[in-house]
Protein backbone atom coordinates (compact mmCIF):
# COMPACT_ATOMS: atom_id res chain seq x y z
CA UNK A 1 0.00 0.00 0.00
CA UNK A 2 0.90 3.76 -0.34
CA UNK A 3 2.79 5.36 2.94
CA UNK A 4 1.49 7.73 3.16
CA UNK A 5 -2.48 6.92 2.42
CA UNK A 6 -2.48 3.09 3.56
CA UNK A 7 -0.30 3.33 7.10
CA UNK A 8 -3.02 5.47 8.56
CA UNK A 9 -5.87 2.55 7.67
CA UNK A 10 -3.38 -0.36 8.62
CA UNK A 11 -4.96 0.04 12.23
CA UNK A 12 -8.90 0.28 10.72
CA UNK A 13 -8.85 -2.55 8.47
CA UNK A 14 -7.16 -4.91 11.23
CA UNK A 15 -10.43 -3.90 13.47
CA UNK A 16 -12.31 -4.80 10.26
CA UNK A 17 -11.11 -7.52 9.71
CA UNK A 18 -10.64 -8.95 13.77
CA UNK A 19 -13.30 -7.47 15.65
CA UNK A 20 -15.38 -6.17 13.31
CA UNK A 21 -16.70 -8.75 11.27
CA UNK A 22 -20.68 -9.33 12.08
CA UNK A 23 -22.04 -12.06 11.47
CA UNK A 24 -24.94 -12.82 9.71
CA UNK A 25 -26.65 -16.37 10.34
CA UNK A 26 -27.94 -16.23 6.42
CA UNK A 27 -24.10 -15.67 5.16
CA UNK A 28 -23.35 -18.46 7.62
CA UNK A 29 -25.93 -21.04 5.97
CA UNK A 30 -24.64 -20.27 2.78
CA UNK A 31 -21.06 -20.74 3.50
CA UNK A 32 -21.82 -23.45 5.34
CA UNK A 33 -24.31 -25.40 2.89
CA UNK A 34 -21.21 -24.00 0.04
CA UNK A 35 -18.36 -26.25 2.19
CA UNK A 36 -20.93 -29.53 2.39
CA UNK A 37 -21.36 -29.63 -1.41
CA UNK A 38 -17.72 -29.03 -2.33
CA UNK A 39 -17.12 -31.89 -0.04
CA UNK A 40 -19.74 -34.43 -2.01
CA UNK A 41 -17.65 -33.56 -5.11
CA UNK A 42 -14.40 -33.72 -4.04
CA UNK A 43 -15.34 -37.29 -2.41
CA UNK A 44 -15.40 -38.50 -6.03
CA UNK A 45 -11.73 -37.59 -6.44
CA UNK A 46 -9.61 -40.20 -5.75
CA UNK A 47 -6.61 -38.34 -5.18
CA UNK A 48 -7.99 -35.79 -2.50
CA UNK A 49 -9.76 -38.99 -0.62
CA UNK A 50 -6.40 -40.32 -0.24
CA UNK A 51 -4.70 -37.32 0.92
CA UNK A 52 -7.33 -37.30 3.32
CA UNK A 53 -6.93 -40.36 4.39
CA UNK A 54 -3.35 -40.12 4.75
CA UNK A 55 -3.55 -37.26 6.88
CA UNK A 56 -6.00 -38.64 9.18
CA UNK A 57 -4.13 -41.74 9.62
CA UNK A 58 -0.62 -39.47 10.40
CA UNK A 59 -2.10 -36.73 12.40
CA UNK A 60 -3.75 -36.78 15.83
CA UNK A 61 -7.25 -36.00 15.93
CA UNK A 62 -7.17 -32.64 17.84
CA UNK A 63 -4.72 -30.61 15.76
CA UNK A 64 -5.07 -28.27 12.65
CA UNK A 65 -3.50 -30.65 10.42
CA UNK A 66 -6.36 -33.22 10.94
CA UNK A 67 -9.25 -31.20 11.27
CA UNK A 68 -8.65 -28.37 8.48
CA UNK A 69 -10.25 -30.56 5.49
CA UNK A 70 -13.47 -30.03 4.07
CA UNK A 71 -14.16 -33.94 3.91
CA UNK A 72 -13.35 -34.37 7.79
CA UNK A 73 -15.89 -31.65 8.34
CA UNK A 74 -18.44 -32.67 6.10
CA UNK A 75 -20.91 -33.40 8.57
CA UNK A 76 -20.30 -30.63 10.78
CA UNK A 77 -20.93 -28.25 8.17
CA UNK A 78 -23.94 -30.19 7.38
CA UNK A 79 -24.93 -29.63 10.82
CA UNK A 80 -24.35 -25.57 11.15
CA UNK A 81 -26.29 -24.78 8.20
CA UNK A 82 -29.58 -26.81 9.38
CA UNK A 83 -28.88 -25.39 12.71
CA UNK A 84 -28.90 -21.66 10.96
CA UNK A 85 -32.05 -22.31 9.96
CA UNK A 86 -33.57 -23.20 13.39
CA UNK A 87 -31.57 -21.52 16.05
CA UNK A 88 -29.49 -19.08 13.74
CA UNK A 89 -28.97 -17.06 17.52
CA UNK A 90 -26.83 -19.98 18.49
CA UNK A 91 -24.84 -20.14 15.80
CA UNK A 92 -24.20 -16.41 16.21
CA UNK A 93 -23.03 -16.84 19.34
CA UNK A 94 -20.81 -19.47 19.47
CA UNK A 95 -18.93 -18.08 16.96
CA UNK A 96 -18.41 -15.01 18.46
CA UNK A 97 -17.45 -17.63 21.18
CA UNK A 98 -14.50 -18.97 19.04
CA UNK A 99 -13.57 -15.54 17.79
CA UNK A 100 -12.62 -14.64 21.54
CA UNK A 101 -11.43 -17.58 22.14
CA UNK A 102 -9.04 -16.89 18.98
CA UNK A 103 -7.75 -13.69 20.36
CA UNK A 104 -7.64 -14.77 24.01
CA UNK A 105 -3.85 -14.86 23.78
CA UNK A 106 -3.13 -11.80 21.53
CA UNK A 107 -1.91 -11.24 17.88
CA UNK A 108 1.64 -11.28 15.98
CA UNK A 109 1.07 -8.42 13.42
CA UNK A 110 4.59 -8.16 11.04
CA UNK A 111 4.95 -5.37 9.03
CA UNK A 112 7.82 -5.11 6.19
CA UNK A 113 7.92 -1.64 4.56
CA UNK A 114 10.55 1.17 4.31
CA UNK A 115 9.41 3.47 7.58
CA UNK A 116 11.35 6.57 6.38
CA UNK A 117 8.29 6.76 3.99
CA UNK A 118 6.37 7.22 6.81
CA UNK A 119 5.55 10.46 8.24
CA UNK A 120 5.70 10.92 11.71
CA UNK A 121 2.37 12.42 11.95
CA UNK A 122 0.99 9.54 10.55
CA UNK A 123 2.21 7.22 13.96
CA UNK A 124 -0.86 7.19 16.43
CA UNK A 125 -1.17 4.56 18.90
CA UNK A 126 -4.17 6.00 20.06
CA UNK A 127 -5.51 3.94 16.63
CA UNK A 128 -4.96 0.63 18.24
CA UNK A 129 -6.76 1.14 20.97
CA UNK A 130 -9.13 -1.75 20.10
CA UNK A 131 -6.52 -4.37 20.62
CA UNK A 132 -5.45 -3.63 24.42
CA UNK A 133 -10.13 -4.16 25.30
CA UNK A 134 -10.45 -6.92 22.13
CA UNK A 135 -7.91 -9.12 22.32
CA UNK A 136 -6.02 -10.89 24.86
CA UNK A 137 -3.11 -10.76 26.63
CA UNK A 138 -0.22 -12.16 24.37
CA UNK A 139 2.04 -14.97 25.56
CA UNK A 140 5.02 -16.47 24.27
CA UNK A 141 4.82 -20.01 22.94
CA UNK A 142 7.47 -21.96 21.02
CA UNK A 143 5.81 -24.58 17.85
CA UNK A 144 7.91 -27.70 17.44
CA UNK A 145 8.43 -29.71 14.54
CA UNK A 146 6.14 -32.95 14.10
CA UNK A 147 4.00 -31.59 16.98
CA UNK A 148 0.80 -32.54 15.47
CA UNK A 149 2.01 -36.15 14.52
CA UNK A 150 0.82 -39.28 15.94
CA UNK A 151 4.05 -41.14 16.42
CA UNK A 152 1.77 -44.37 16.71
CA UNK A 153 1.58 -44.14 12.86
CA UNK A 154 4.05 -46.61 11.89
CA UNK A 155 2.36 -49.54 10.32
CA UNK A 156 -0.69 -48.17 9.46
CA UNK A 157 -2.28 -48.79 6.27
CA UNK A 158 -5.83 -48.07 4.16
CA UNK A 159 -7.18 -48.95 1.09
CA UNK A 160 -10.23 -47.07 -0.03
CA UNK A 161 -12.28 -47.34 -3.27
CA UNK A 162 -13.59 -44.48 -4.97
CA UNK A 163 -16.02 -45.07 -7.70
CA UNK A 164 -15.82 -41.69 -9.41
CA UNK A 165 -11.55 -42.08 -9.74
CA UNK A 166 -10.20 -44.48 -13.04
CA UNK A 167 -6.48 -44.27 -11.44
CA UNK A 168 -4.94 -45.44 -8.37
CA UNK A 169 -3.37 -43.11 -5.70
CA UNK A 170 -0.50 -44.47 -3.47
CA UNK A 171 1.01 -42.07 -0.51
CA UNK A 172 3.50 -43.68 1.73
CA UNK A 173 4.95 -41.97 4.46
CA UNK A 174 7.89 -42.46 7.32
CA UNK A 175 9.43 -40.38 10.11
CA UNK A 176 12.83 -38.57 9.91
CA UNK A 177 15.16 -37.66 13.12
CA UNK A 178 15.39 -33.97 11.78
CA UNK A 179 13.20 -30.60 11.77
CA UNK A 180 13.35 -27.18 10.60
CA UNK A 181 16.55 -26.34 12.73
CA UNK A 182 18.45 -29.81 11.79
CA UNK A 183 22.01 -29.44 9.85
CA UNK A 184 20.13 -32.38 7.71
CA UNK A 185 17.19 -30.92 6.50
CA UNK A 186 18.61 -28.99 3.90
CA UNK A 187 20.30 -32.20 2.35
CA UNK A 188 17.37 -34.01 3.00
CA UNK A 189 14.97 -31.76 0.70
CA UNK A 190 17.45 -31.31 -2.15
CA UNK A 191 17.45 -34.86 -2.06
CA UNK A 192 14.05 -35.76 -2.40
CA UNK A 193 14.27 -32.87 -4.93
CA UNK A 194 16.68 -33.99 -7.36
CA UNK A 195 14.76 -37.59 -7.50
CA UNK A 196 11.62 -36.06 -7.95
CA UNK A 197 11.90 -33.34 -10.40
CA UNK A 198 10.23 -32.71 -12.94
CA UNK A 199 9.88 -30.88 -16.70
CA UNK A 200 8.07 -27.28 -16.97
CA UNK A 201 5.03 -26.20 -15.32
CA UNK A 202 3.15 -29.66 -14.77
CA UNK A 203 0.52 -28.75 -11.98
CA UNK A 204 0.90 -32.04 -9.23
CA UNK A 205 -1.92 -32.20 -6.89
CA UNK A 206 0.20 -32.95 -3.47
CA UNK A 207 -1.06 -33.60 -0.20
CA UNK A 208 -1.09 -30.61 1.62
CA UNK A 209 2.35 -29.60 0.60
CA UNK A 210 1.75 -26.21 1.39
CA UNK A 211 -1.32 -27.00 3.00
CA UNK A 212 -4.60 -29.10 2.19
CA UNK A 213 -5.52 -28.44 -1.19
CA UNK A 214 -3.16 -26.38 -2.55
CA UNK A 215 -2.04 -26.86 -6.76
CA UNK A 216 2.12 -26.61 -6.92
CA UNK A 217 3.45 -25.58 -9.93
CA UNK A 218 6.93 -26.46 -10.53
CA UNK A 219 9.15 -24.43 -12.86
CA UNK A 220 11.81 -26.84 -13.30
CA UNK A 221 13.47 -27.91 -16.66
CA UNK A 222 15.20 -31.19 -15.97
CA UNK A 223 13.74 -34.39 -15.41
CA UNK A 224 14.57 -36.71 -12.06
CA UNK A 225 14.91 -40.22 -11.96
CA UNK A 226 11.49 -40.84 -10.96
CA UNK A 227 10.13 -39.09 -13.29
CA UNK A 228 12.13 -40.50 -16.06
CA UNK A 229 11.42 -44.21 -14.93
CA UNK A 230 7.90 -43.82 -14.08
CA UNK A 231 6.17 -41.21 -15.75
CA UNK A 232 8.48 -42.20 -18.54
CA UNK A 233 7.21 -45.40 -18.64
CA UNK A 234 3.56 -44.86 -18.14
CA UNK A 235 3.53 -46.25 -14.79
CA UNK A 236 1.99 -43.19 -13.27
CA UNK A 237 1.31 -39.30 -13.87
CA UNK A 238 3.49 -38.66 -11.59
CA UNK A 239 6.22 -39.59 -8.96
CA UNK A 240 7.64 -37.33 -6.12
CA UNK A 241 9.05 -37.93 -2.88
CA UNK A 242 8.40 -34.52 -0.08
CA UNK A 243 9.97 -33.59 2.75
CA UNK A 244 7.57 -32.24 5.44
CA UNK A 245 9.84 -30.49 7.60
CA UNK A 246 7.15 -29.24 9.73
CA UNK A 247 5.58 -32.40 10.29
CA UNK A 248 9.19 -34.42 10.69
CA UNK A 249 7.85 -37.04 7.33
CA UNK A 250 8.87 -38.03 4.46
CA UNK A 251 6.25 -39.25 1.72
CA UNK A 252 5.82 -40.49 -1.56
CA UNK A 253 3.44 -39.39 -3.51
CA UNK A 254 2.16 -41.48 -7.04
CA UNK A 255 0.15 -39.93 -9.07
CA UNK A 256 -2.41 -41.63 -11.20
CA UNK A 257 -1.17 -44.79 -11.21
CA UNK A 258 -2.07 -47.09 -14.50
CA UNK A 259 0.00 -49.58 -12.84
CA UNK A 260 -0.03 -49.06 -9.14
CA UNK A 261 1.93 -52.36 -8.67
CA UNK A 262 4.81 -51.98 -10.84
CA UNK A 263 4.89 -48.23 -9.97
CA UNK A 264 5.58 -48.80 -6.98
CA UNK A 265 7.92 -51.27 -7.12
CA UNK A 266 9.88 -49.18 -9.87
CA UNK A 267 10.23 -46.49 -7.39
CA UNK A 268 11.56 -48.07 -4.58
CA UNK A 269 14.47 -49.83 -7.45
CA UNK A 270 15.00 -46.37 -8.57
CA UNK A 271 15.77 -44.58 -4.97
CA UNK A 272 17.72 -47.86 -3.88
CA UNK A 273 20.05 -47.58 -7.30
CA UNK A 274 20.74 -43.68 -6.27
CA UNK A 275 21.31 -44.27 -2.70
CA UNK A 276 24.20 -47.26 -3.35
CA UNK A 277 25.35 -46.14 -6.56
CA UNK A 278 25.73 -42.52 -5.05
CA UNK A 279 26.05 -41.11 -8.68
CA UNK A 280 24.52 -37.76 -9.30
CA UNK A 281 24.40 -36.00 -12.40
CA UNK A 282 25.66 -32.32 -12.11
CA UNK A 283 23.59 -30.60 -14.29
CA UNK A 284 19.98 -32.02 -12.63
CA UNK A 285 21.49 -31.50 -9.02
CA UNK A 286 22.54 -27.75 -10.19
CA UNK A 287 18.56 -27.79 -11.57
CA UNK A 288 17.24 -29.56 -7.80
CA UNK A 289 18.64 -26.51 -5.98
CA UNK A 290 17.08 -24.05 -8.39
CA UNK A 291 13.85 -25.56 -8.21
CA UNK A 292 13.77 -26.28 -4.52
CA UNK A 293 14.46 -22.67 -3.92
CA UNK A 294 11.99 -21.35 -6.31
CA UNK A 295 9.11 -23.85 -4.79
CA UNK A 296 9.83 -22.43 -0.87
CA UNK A 297 9.32 -19.00 -2.17
CA UNK A 298 6.28 -19.81 -3.93
CA UNK A 299 4.66 -21.43 -0.86
CA UNK A 300 5.80 -18.58 1.71
CA UNK A 301 5.38 -15.29 -0.79
CA UNK A 302 2.24 -13.21 0.42
CA UNK A 303 2.81 -10.63 -2.50
CA UNK A 304 1.94 -11.55 -6.69
CA UNK A 305 4.54 -9.58 -8.60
Amino acid sequence: VDAETGYPNLAKWAKIFTTGIVFDPLRVRQCAKKLASDASERKRDGCIVATTALNSMVNQQNTNAYMCDELVLEKFHENVAKICETHPEEVVKKLEEVRSALFSRGVNAHFLCNVDLIDDKLFNHYQWDFVETGFGKAEKFMGKAGESVDMDFVGRQKVLGVGGSESSFIYQTCTMDCDWMSEELVPTMLFTQYLSQCEGETPFYTPTFCHIGDTLQSAIVCLGPLWRGIRGDGLAYGANIYTRYERRIIFLSLYRCAQPVEAYERTKKIVNDVLKSGNVVESEFEAAKRSLICEMMQCEETLEI
